[in-house]
């Protein structure tokens, strides 16, 4: 089977899409998101992230940071992200901020995929309620075609996918956040 990056915003949001995708691709995911703020829900995230790559009869196959950053390595990262979007703050959420972040995080996911040959990614934001695939799956398009390498166009919400999702997350016992993660949309 080939492998596929998977970029994962958060545990939750990782559980049936890595268990739909591991049907046809050895799934390796791949937690980058700088705009989480601040760096203790940032922790928060990456462990309900690890616990789901660990967890026993895990669909993926590998992962990707195998520790969490540290306070500095963080703030490094959370400021990047701040000025990609300086300009933006007073968006709401949906608006031409998140269009940014979401690219901020697809590129680096595009080209962490091609450094590491993986051939293909895709993401899990399309799992949000938020989130629009319409949006999301172009800059995903767009970060492939940068990088060379291909991207698995999905809406992971189709077929009560949130729901599946929330079913796997509550029988691992995952940390569920209650916003997007950037301090503007709090």
């Amino acid at each position: 089977m080939e492998k596929l990056l998977l970029h994962i915003c958060c545990g939750p949001c990782s559980t049936h899409p890595a268990t739909l995708l591991s049907q046809n691709h050895q799934v390796v995911g791949y937690f980058y998101n700088p705009n989480v703020f601040p760096y203790e829900e940032w922790l928060k995230r990456y462990e309900a992230f690890k616990i789901f790559a660990e967890a026993e009869g895990s669909p993926l196959v590998d992962y990707y940071p195998k520790s969490p950053l540290n306070h500095e390595e963080y703030e490094s990262d959370h400021k990047r992200y701040l000025d990609f979007v300086r300009g933006l703050e007073k968006e709401p959420e949906g608006g031409a901020r998140c269009s940014v972040c979401f690219r901020m995080r697809l590129d680096e996911a595009a080209r962490f995929a091609k450094e590491n040959k993986i051939g293909i990614f895709t993401t899990t934001l399309t799992i949000g309620r938020n989130k629009r695939p319409e949006i999301i799956n172009p800059i995903g398009c767009a970060a492939a075609e940068k990088y060379s390498v291909k991207f698995f166009e999905a809406n992971f919400k189709k077929q009560d996918g949130a729901l599946k999702g929330k079913k796997i997350s509550d029988e691992h016992g995952l940390y569920r956040q209650h916003y997007c993660g950037c301090e503007f949309g709090i």
